[in-house]
């Protein structure tokens, strides 16, 4: 456990503008955006509580991260190489396109020493709630929430009060309103595992007739966890439920769409899939899970300001824009499959990501070069892939 002192020493290391605060703060959830936010929490010296319920059904899915992840985990001493050693994770340097645009395949690798990991979802976060309960003292509560409320002096959970809380529980109609995506792309998936594993340290990103497919690999099990994505206005649900007929580990829908604001009272604020969720495309919603925990953990030493809600609000939506926009930006060369899908997905990428935009918050130049040379059938250099 950190004391007071260290707790200040590491706050002062980030650049983020964190507010030291040393309040009571309750997240509603202990899924992966929640168990990513707890570090910026942990930065900004308040007391945290976690309210779960046993009985609602975890994800058993594959997911993996980008280096915004390890940065965060760091910071409350969780590194790779403890996950990996408990066969928790598996290391990633980047993602391998196949298929995607005029390239039959092409790598983005992160673009520095840093390094990602893939992990499997119930057991990353079961690790997460013991080492945060075992050296940072927070509480882990297995209660169903009946009740939020809220007034000028706090917010009550089940009659606990609270400085502040926020929301990582699902979509939360009653505290925000949602904007559907204005570009979508896929909206459900099928997970399975697949024998032997299909890349060493890459994510695979293969493109379908239906969508694309991602793979994780975890080469000391020999194996890839999967998922087949495809968007149900284009692609049969039972066709495709067929094909992988005694193979299918869960099967998820989802609407793509995003919360109108960050922060949704002057005490409250969603995060996860409360707050958004598009599609898992290089698995970008994890960075933005941690700049939004940063966001939020900023707004703690400010709570009631209404410039500060209106500000970062705005900024909130700005980088939600941002985040589409790159998404698209992958699309925006189709596929090798002319299928129903793919021609209608790149003619709205170029129409949402037109030529004129050549720059985005999150990527740097070098993803963006490594991404339109990709998609047109060029290495970083400008030579040609596929002769």
């Amino acid at each position: 456990m950190l004391n007071e002192e260290k707790t200040r020493e590491l706050f002062e290391q980030f650049t983020t503008k964190i507010t030291y605060f040393t309040g009571d703060v309750a997240i509603i959830g202990k899924g992966t955006a929640s168990l990513l936010m707890i570090p910026s929490l942990i930065r900004s010296g308040a007391n945290i509580t976690i309210f779960h319920d046993s009985e609602t059904k975890e994800l058993g899915v594959g997911e993996s991260t980008v280096p915004t992840v390890q940065k965060q985990l760091t910071s409350v001493n969780l590194f790779i190489y403890q996950l990996i050693k408990k066969n928790i994770a598996s290391y990633k340097t980047g993602v391998r396109f196949f298929g995607w645009g005029d390239s039959e395949k092409f790598d983005h690798p992160f673009g520095s020493n840093d390094l990602a990991f893939h992990f499997y979802t119930r057991d990353f976060n079961k690790f997460l709630v013991e080492h945060y309960s075992k050296n940072f003292n927070c509480k882990f509560i297995d209660q169903k929430v009946d009740k939020v409320f809220e007034d000028d002096g706090g917010v009550y959970i089940n009659g606990s009060k609270f400085d502040a809380v926020v929301h990582a529980s699902g979509w939360s109609e009653n505290l925000t309103t949602y904007i559907s995506s204005p570009f979508e792309t896929v909206n459900s998936g099928v997970t399975f595992t697949e024998y032997p594993h299909t890349a060493y340290t890459s994510t695979v990103h293969r493109a379908t007739e239906d969508g694309w497919q991602f793979e994780l690999p975890y080469p000391e099990s020999n194996k890839s966890r999967c998922g087949y994505l495809f968007n149900r206005k284009f692609s049969n649900e039972e066709s495709i439920l067929k094909k992988f007929e005694g193979r299918v580990e869960s099967y998820l829908k989802w609407n793509p769409r995003y919360s109108e604001k960050l922060i949704v009272s002057k005490r409250q604020a969603l995060i996860g899939n409360a707050l958004f969720f598009f599609e898992p495309l290089q698995a970008f919603s994890t960075h933005y899970y941690c700049v939004f925990s940063d966001m939020i953990a900023e707004y703690l030493g400010n709570i009631g300001d209404q410039k500060k809600i209106d500000s970062l609000n705005t900024r909130y939506t700005n980088l939600i824009l941002d985040y589409l926009r790159v998404i698209a930006f992958h699309y925006k060369k189709g596929s090798k499959y002319k299928t129903p899908y793919w021609i209608d997905i790149q003619k709205r990428a170029n129409q949402f990501c037109p030529d004129d935009i050549t720059s985005f918050r999150f990527f740097t130049d070098f993803d963006y070069n490594i991404i339109k040379n990709g998609i047109n059938g060029e290495n970083f250099i400008g030579e040609t892939l596929n002769e």
